[in-house]
């Protein structure tokens, strides 16, 4: 008992009175090594690092300390454990919530994690995740990016300068570096359509008094947006996008390029003919007399003499008559 917790005062006798006194769990706490290598199996040597050579190591966090305070840290060996100390690494850490919670974390090295979260979630997220690590090898959902597109070539300045300013509002942005990784995860276009869909669709169509709900005011942290004003942070985005677009000169109009223009078929519209016009029953008569001879003509008489002597009807009316008889 005496070398497990390398305390020679510590025997069974006062093992026992500290069991009564502070409780068994306590007492295990104690007991148990709180800095282990080889993924848990064995103790660190404590002597070496609190009162031997060791004892310089560590000018980001003193190994000594480490051993001194109660959290329990397990590291996959002493190099990983060093690493710790001096700075050097991005993939473990300590996680504290904002609920004041405290845990030993790790991801893997050189794998790629998918987390999920409960936006500021007290009891844990990945922002709390990334602040432990100290990591700028992230993708974050918050962070934005106005991706280009070859069948759009237009330089969106006013856009891309008020998405910088949102990205540094952040939290975690300070360890963000893009010389090293990108933390941008989606595209502010997609969001600058949901916040015009949802403001006119949820939010413009509702009473005065019903924009006043909870629901769009409340937040669920100080440094969260409540949803109307994400709503409207990605509806403004959407009116510097038409801004920047609203000032590229696009150049003439190309129908060549315009398929909509192309197809669009050409409008038509049937007009019954004019009363004064003449009657399709009159131009097949005086065709038809001009080469059928006498009997001919005498038809043409009576068909001109039924189309032109009725008045009580439409001419085209009249006509089509004339044309079934």
């Amino acid at each position: 008992m005496t070398a497990a917790v390398g305390a020679p005062d510590l025997g069974p006798a006062r093992v026992l009175a500290l069991q009564r006194s502070i409780g068994n769990h306590a007492v295990g706490q104690l007991l148990q090594r709180k800095v282990r290598v080889d993924g848990g199996k064995k103790r660190v040597d404590e002597a070496y690092y609190k009162t031997g050579k060791g004892k310089a190591l560590g000018p980001k966090r003193s190994i000594s300390s480490l051993i001194d305070d109660p959290m329990r840290r397990v590291f996959e060996d002493v190099s990983e454990l060093e690493d710790f100390a001096n700075g050097l690494t991005d993939h473990i850490g300590e996680v504290v919530t904002q609920a004041g919670e405290l845990f030993w974390f790790r991801l893997p090295k050189d794998k790629l994690t998918v987390l999920g979260e409960y936006h500021d979630y007290k009891d844990g997220n990945v922002q709390d995740v990334i602040r432990a690590l100290r990591t700028s090898r992230f993708m974050y959902e918050p962070f934005n990016e106005m991706a280009d597109t070859k069948a759009l070539a237009v330089p969106f300045t006013g856009t891309q300068t008020r998405l910088e300013q949102a990205n540094k509002d952040i939290g975690i942005s300070k360890f963000a570096d893009r010389t090293k990784f990108d933390p941008d995860l989606e595209n502010i276009t997609i969001k600058a359509l949901t916040g015009a869909s949802i403001a006119r669709n949820e939010f413009f169509s509702l009473p005065v008094k019903a924009r006043d709900d909870a629901t769009w005011k409340a937040r669920a942290s100080t440094s969260d947006y409540s949803m109307g004003e994400r709503v409207a942070l990605y509806l403004s985005f959407g009116i510097h996008i038409a801004a920047d677009l609203s000032k590229h000169d696009f150049g003439p109009v190309n129908f060549v390029e315009s398929p909509y223009v192309k197809a669009r078929p050409a409008a038509t519209r049937t007009r019954p003919p004019s009363r004064h016009s003449r009657s399709p029953s009159t131009s097949t008569a005086r065709s038809t007399s001009s080469s059928s001879g006498p009997r001919a003509g005498a038809q043409t008489s009576r068909s001109r003499a039924r189309t032109c002597g009725r008045t009580s009807g439409p001419s085209w009316t009249t006509s089509a008559r004339s044309a079934r008889r």
